[in-house]
């Protein structure tokens, strides 16, 4: 979806104008969603609110007790405010009503959806998804590829295969398990393109993904033609292999070996293990009529957000869980890595900054190419409990 405007002449100072105007609002948006969930920018802190000072930041989950929300965050929700986080685009995608609306109708039915920022699975921002989601771009996928990123910038060593696997492995055994599995997607679309290159390769009809790791013959096949960008229908994944310095990267290989790895894992599993796996298929095209930033918006119900389903009956929403998600670094990934270092890394406050400095890159770089998410408006999207 491209931004138009209508020029009442057709004169180039009115061109120059409205590009002028158009470029402007995308830097707005872009702007308003990293200083709403970063903390970049002068006048935007993360409130204190939804952090939880019993949690220790230096432990894994196997030693955090599991939140639970509280008789308050058990009750009804109700949307406080929907408001513009930037200058409306103007196109014709949902407003603020719109918005509004579809939350209300979702927090109508489900009552309340709050969740442990911690122990809770993200998700992709993408609009397909018809269930409660925490939602940052890429999901759980996405935040792992950045932290693997700055973890070989920060000891000086090359990206390496063997490593990403065995880290990858330990996130998997210290921090995953069927009640947070961990999340990556792709879609129908992409899947059959997938399909018909291996069919042309293989010299036979497939139709489906293998379930079990494939034969020595093929594994590799379907490891090359998985990795590669046209296979993702994760539409941040897909532009990081395609523009890897876009997104502040020297290459793709770290991204492509993480999929490989996710993929050589979950071949590897049984029916049960598979369970700690959120692998989604997303079936239709890639909509949204709006980007919703959620937070809780408290006072209550520290260290939890409200979930909120993208997809409901035809409306649908980019849905990004700022708060959440940056609670999700300080309180795990970063603690995940110092540990899993074994001693190479020692600084978590030299982690997180360079871990938020590539994740901004990386946030606008999709906003401002993935289509239709660059032509849409943006919302802060505050909830309370009743």
């Amino acid at each position: 979806m491209k931004s138009t405007f209508v020029l009442k002449n057709g004169s180039s100072n009115d061109l120059s104008t409205s590009r002028t105007k158009y470029v402007s609002m995308k830097m707005a948006a872009i702007m308003a969603i990293l200083l709403f969930g970063l903390g970049i920018g002068a006048g935007y802190l993360i409130r204190s609110s939804v952090r939880n000072s019993s949690i220790e930041s230096s432990v894994g989950k196997s030693a955090v007790k599991n939140q639970v929300a509280d008789d308050e965050c058990s009750l009804s929700a109700f949307i406080e405010s929907v408001s513009l986080a930037s200058e409306s685009k103007n196109l014709g995608t949902l407003n603020a009503t719109d918005v509004r609306n579809h939350l209300d109708f979702f927090l109508g039915t489900v009552g309340s959806s709050y969740a442990s920022n911690i122990q809770t699975t993200f998700s992709c921002v993408d609009a397909r998804a018809d269930h409660p989601i925490f939602g940052t771009p890429g999901g759980d996928m996405g935040e792992l590829a950045v932290g693997l990123e700055v973890y070989f910038k920060s000891v000086g060593i090359a990206p390496q295969l063997d490593i990403i696997r065995k880290y990858f492995q330990k996130f998997l055994k210290r921090e995953i398990d069927g009640n947070r599995p961990f999340y990556f997607h792709t879609d129908d679309t992409r899947l059959r393109m997938v399909f018909k290159n291996v069919s042309t390769i293989f010299g036979r009809n497939v139709t489906v993904l293998p379930h079990v790791t494939p034969n020595d013959d093929e594994k590799e096949v379907w490891l090359r033609e998985l990795t590669e960008s046209y296979a993702q229908g994760c539409g941040h994944i897909r532009l990081m292999i395609e523009t890897p310095s876009t997104y502040g990267l020297v290459d793709n290989f770290v991204i492509k070996s993480l999929i490989r790895v996710f993929y050589e894992e979950w071949w590897s599993r049984s029916q049960e293990e598979k369970q700690i796996f959120d692998f989604a298929v997303k079936l239709g095209p890639l909509l949204g009529g709006a980007i919703a930033i959620v937070e809780n918006a408290g006072p209550g119900c520290n260290g939890l957000s409200p979930q909120v389903s993208p997809n409901i009956g035809g409306s649908t929403l980019f849905v990004y869980h700022a708060n959440a998600v940056a609670e999700f670094r300080e309180k795990v990934l970063t603690p995940f890595f110092i540990w899993a270092s074994e001693g190479k890394l020692d600084n978590g406050t030299s982690f997180l900054s360079n871990f938020t400095a590539l994740f901004t890159t990386q946030l606008t770089a999709t906003l401002t190419n993935l289509k239709p998410a660059n032509a849409v408006d943006l919302f802060s999207v505050r909830v309370k409990t009743k």
